[in-house]
């Protein structure tokens, strides 16, 4: 497969830095394509965003990184809904600004749906395996995994590695992209598959209501019958017995 990286050449570095709130507004504005990478402090858009990283310069490994106050500020929010991302498995950080009020910035690719298009019968869709199968990169480890030694420091910097990340998400999109054009399925992804990312995600957001007392009831009614017939089955065998096993 011409799209498979066939050796890898060098491995991914970003350097991180922040800017004012005004700038980073300025910054988002002035550009028409934003190669994004967050970072969670748990479950990916159920728990706290700790910031987003932002790559300014892919070949120089350049990456603004913004804190949750900054990406949370009204200003910058209204920039990143303007301006098309690309990310790695979008839906829960979608997910999550839609949680906040705001709309998110309108997916351009998601490479975890276009890789699965690309490939459907692969397993393997984390962002390190796919840089790794369609660029001629990897991903850096962090020290304590290279080193194969235990991190009682508290934990990588999650600045650096979103940072990383994002730097990895610009490289894996340009070939990502290109594979989709190649094989013909660009017309598919952008048409029904990118789409539906969003509609995942709102659908999640808004949740479904249920009728909690209406299921309370249920399950005194199913338990009850169970129960019943739990004493029909044992009076026909003749003894006692456990039905789970």
């Amino acid at each position: 497969d011409p799209w498979h990286a066939k050796k890898i050449v060098e491995v991914l570095e970003a350097t991180v830095r922040s800017l004012s709130v005004s700038d980073v507004a300025a910054f988002v504005a002035g550009r028409e394509l934003l190669d994004v990478a967050p970072a969670w402090d748990g479950d990916p858009g159920r728990s706290a965003l700790l910031g987003l990283a932002i790559v300014a310069d892919a070949s120089q490994g350049d990456v603004v990184w913004l804190d949750t106050a900054t990406v949370n500020d009204a200003s910058v929010r209204a920039a990143l809904a303007a301006v098309p991302m690309r990310a790695h498995n979008a839906k829960p950080l979608m997910r999550w600004i839609l949680g906040q009020g705001s709309e998110p910035s309108p997916l351009r690719l998601d490479t975890v749906i276009a890789a699965y298009l690309l490939d459907p019968a692969d397993n393997r869709y984390a962002l390190r395996d796919l840089v790794e199968r369609y660029t001629p990169y990897r991903l850096a480890e962090t020290e304590a995994a290279a080193s194969g030694q235990l991190d009682f420091s508290g934990g990588p910097d999650e600045r650096q590695v979103a940072a990383r990340e994002a730097i990895a998400i610009a490289a894996l999109s340009n070939a990502i992209e290109a594979a989709l054009e190649a094989q013909g399925m660009a017309h598919l992804y952008r048409t029904i598959e990118n789409p539906l990312v969003l509609v995942l995600a709102k659908m999640e957001h808004a949740g479904i209501a249920v009728d909690s007392a209406e299921l309370v009831r249920l399950n005194e009614r199913l338990t009850s019958e169970v129960e019943r017939l739990t004493g029909v089955i044992e009076q026909v065998a003749g003894r006692s017995f456990n039905l789970n096993s």
